[in-house]
């Protein structure tokens, strides 16, 4: 799972709990970890979501502005 840098910040600052991927097959675990470039990030869950379900607080969770941000990912 790669991170973009200001990801990986806000992630160690604590202001970004949430990310999503699009995967044919996830490649983390829940209870894994990922080694990133500033330290590890640990995973509490993996989710299979639909697009539609998306909602702004959770693009915002993510770093985005609004869902659109997410969905043009």
């Amino acid at each position: 799972m790669l991170f973009r840098r200001k990801d990986l910040d806000a992630i160690f600052a604590g202001q970004c709990t949430v990310a999503f991927r699009r995967w044919k097959k996830p490649t983390v675990r829940p209870g894994g970890t990922v080694r990133t470039q500033l330290g590890m990030v640990g995973i509490d869950a993996v989710e299979a979501i639909e697009m539609a379900s998306v909602t702004e607080d959770d693009a915002r969770a993510a770093g985005y502005q609004d869902r659109a941000g997410v969905i043009a990912m």
